[in-house]
């Protein structure tokens, strides 16, 4: 039995919480109104638009297409901007809906170099799948952000024959925002397959024969060549050559005058500048002082300006911190001081926040209690005053009890699909839905745990099946009983000895013989349709299957277990 290649994808609707959820019904109810374009951006911003735009993605659901045709679309394409949709009372659906129109995502595919949008509302009835699947290009997000945003740039010149000058410089201009707020310092580097060199006006155009070019420059810019959007940027050494570089042929680009964070102690100043902190008073300050007509559209603005002003947050996995942070009241919702001193606290986005008559600048901060195995919301103030204690911590038995709290609550949400909506859809419907839990959730849990393939340690289990590595390519899996805490004479949990984890599911990657759909979560005896994790045991030669559910330790082993 082998152990098969997935594709793993992350799902786009599995992050959004209940308060998420209303404000996209809210957002909703006003389309088709004078605040149609804030109500857009604000269901972009919940559906972070920014970061899927371009990549690849999975949608399995109810869609309407360009051509005005609607019903039930598998997908496979590319992200692409969040609509309005109008919908037609006329026309069943699988969804409820109060509203005319509904905020919809765009899914773009090319099929014999012709484009087809499908539009799929944002409901959790009319999308069964929504999924973002993995880069293989190797080339990264930002600069697949950019080139997505130049293909579209082309696209609306040549389809609406724009040619005067101002238009022209609005768009071009708009791109060079973008790019000046991912490319930072004075020089850079870039890696290219293939540009073009002007030197005295002489122009060579240069391809690189299956390798890459590094370029030092001058930081670039945007200009045109005919419709197309193309990078111009000058030698660093020598201004008299000039290089222009198609966003298709560059690979990466980086700073060479910029240094990254530091972990440790000094982490507080290296993120939270004087500069930055300046710059959050005042942008706070301005809120304080702004018409409430005009907050929403002002607050947005500064929201964007001050997260720019910190690139390194959304890199910090694990923060540990000590100091007074606001916490919402679970009664009233009213935010209140209360001191925390944590290692596993995992940092989101700057805000603003009103707080004692006063707007103040807040990281949005999830803190893990590690007694009560739960999650709960906090808003960190960056200043001295507040945090005694602001360090990177990444330690290796913190994330592993944080991936055995993740997985419980990965199995307990994919035992909820089990609802009479799921048996309506085919076996193939049925496979992918469940399959995002292992292919995204489970395996992204995963990804938190160091060198999981050569784990060397223990998982403590209340059951499990076991099988010898030998008898794989003729035994079943469905033939082997499981091994249950209770059974026999057994009463303490399971500890199996693990030196390879991975998460592969024999009932969805080989499924049953089934007539028909599944029926009954019964049908998936070995999973209950929940992520399974394989454990495997090279020194007994030994391979473990495990329900997410029943695992409930993991360990490395020390120096003292080898002795």
């Amino acid at each position: 039995m082998k152990s098969p290649q997935v594709e793993t994808g992350v799902n786009l609707l599995g992050r959004l919480s209940t308060d998420d959820w209303q404000e996209i019904a809210m957002a909703n109810i006003q389309l088709g109104s004078d605040k149609e374009a804030e109500a857009l951006g604000d269901v972009e911003r919940v559906m972070r638009t920014d970061k899927i735009e371009g990549e690849r993605v999975r949608v399995i659901g109810y869609a309407q297409t360009e051509d005005g045709s609607h019903g039930l679309q598998a997908v496979e394409g590319v992200a692409d901007v969040v609509a309005s949709l109008e919908i037609d009372s006329d026309e069943s659906a699988p969804f409820a809906t109060y509203t005319k129109e509904m905020a919809a995502l765009c899914v773009r595919t090319v099929q014999n170099d012709t484009a087809m949008d499908y539009y799929f509302p944002i409901d959790r009835q009319a999308i069964a799948v929504a999924e973002i699947l993995p880069d293989t290009s190797g080339v990264p997000r930002y600069i697949r952000k950019l080139r997505h945003y130049v293909d579209k740039t082309e696209e609306v010149i040549e389809l609406n024959d724009i040619q005067d000058a101002a238009s022209k410089r609005e768009l071009i201009g708009d791109l060079n925002t973008m790019l000046s707020e991912m490319i930072y310092g004075t020089g850079v580097q870039v890696e290219c397959k293939a540009y073009s060199q002007e030197v005295n006006a002489a122009k060579r155009d240069i391809a690189v024969d299956g390798d890459i070019t590094v370029l030092f420059t001058d930081p670039p810019i945007f200009t045109w060549r005919g419709n197309r959007p193309v990078l111009e940027m000058f030698d660093k050494e020598d201004q008299s050559v000039l290089f222009r570089v198609d966003l298709k042929d560059v690979v990466d680009i980086m700073p060479t005058d910029e240094e990254g964070i530091e972990d440790g102690a000094g982490l507080f100043e290296t993120v939270f500048t004087e500069e930055f902190q300046q710059l959050a008073w005042q942008l706070a300050t301005d809120l304080s002082h702004t018409d409430k007509a005009d907050l929403p559209d002002a607050l947005r603005e500064h929201v964007q300006t001050l997260n720019d002003a910190l690139p390194y947050v959304g890199e910090l996995d694990a923060v540990s911190l000590s100091g007074f942070v606001l916490t919402p009241d679970s009664v009233d919702g009213r935010l209140k001081p209360e001191f925390i001193d944590s290692d596993r606290v995992s940092l989101g986005e700057m805000n603003f926040v009103e707080y004692d008559g006063s707007v103040h600048a807040v990281v949005e901060a999830t803190v893990f209690d590690q007694l009560s195995s739960q999650s709960r919301s906090v808003y960190v103030i960056p200043s001295r005053d507040k945090l005694l204690r602001f360090e990177h911590l990444d330690t290796d038995a913190e994330d592993l009890e944080f991936a055995v709290y993740e997985l419980h609550n990965i199995a307990e949400d994919a035992g909820g699909v089990f609802e009479e909506a799921f048996y309506q859809f085919s076996l193939e419907e049925q496979l992918e839905i469940l399959k995002q839990y292992d292919d995204d959730e489970a395996h992204s849990v995963l990804g938190l745990i160091d060198n999981p393939h050569e784990f060397d340690g223990g998982c403590t289990v209340m059951a499990y099946r076991c099988l010898p590595s030998d008898p794989l390519s003729i035994v079943s899996w469905n033939d082997v009983p499981l091994q249950e805490v209770g059974d026999d004479k057994v009463a303490e949990p399971f500890t199996l000895r693990a030196d390879h984890l991975t998460v592969w599911n024999p009932e969805l990657n080989e499924p049953p013989s089934l007539d028909g759909n599944i029926q009954n979560v019964t049908d998936l005896p070995l999973s209950f349709g929940e992520p399974v994790l394989m454990i495997g045991d090279r020194k007994n030669d030994m391979f473990y299957l495990v329900r997410a559910r029943d695992i409930i330790g993991l360990s490395r082993r020390t120096e003292q277990d080898v002795l």
